[in-house]
């Protein structure tokens, strides 16, 4: 979707099937029903990030970012990255950037309404956590400088 969105302000006949496809589709389904059961306010807030790597045509990486608080889905993020990662490490990287940051706002939203909950940020690259606990761009040279902000808030427990 996010990728059919960007091609309609030139549309082409490629354009017009894809859209055609995602329209069979979701006639298809019923629909979608969020459900939020009473729940005890949990003590963690869990962000999960992933990312393609190289997904689209202009070889940029696409960032999936899923909020979790409790068992309730507060959050569903999908963007495409800035930057052309060089390797999916690096995309990886850039994806627990994204999904620390959003996960840092909701926890210090609910602080202000003094609800005390840790963050936790779940990443499937162990290159990319490997890269996350470190300090310093390390062996990857290409990353930008920016986005070592979440080493040193790994280091100080923000989560």
């Amino acid at each position: 979707m996010k990728a059919l969105k960007k091609e309609t302000s030139a549309p082409t006949r490629g354009t017009q099937a894809r859209m055609t496809r995602i329209v069979k589709y979701l006639a298809l389904k019923l629909g979608v029903e969020w459900c939020y059961p009473l729940q005890d306010v949990p003590e963690f807030i869990d962000a999960f990030g992933d990312s393609d790597w190289a997904g689209s045509e202009e070889r940029q990486s696409t960032t999936c970012v899923i909020i979790v608080h409790g068992i309730h889905c507060i959050d569903a993020i999908s963007v495409t990255q800035g930057i052309i990662a060089l390797s999916s490490v690096e995309a990886e990287f850039y994806a627990s950037n994204r999904s620390a940051a959003s996960g840092l706002q909701l926890k210090f939203f609910l602080h202000e309404m003094n609800w005390i909950v840790q963050l936790r940020v779940w990443s499937d690259s162990s290159a990319g956590r490997g890269i996350m606990s470190r300090l310093g761009s390390g062996r990857v040279r290409h990353i930008e400088a920016r986005y070592l902000w979440t080493q040193e808030a790994f280091r100080a427990g923000k989560f």
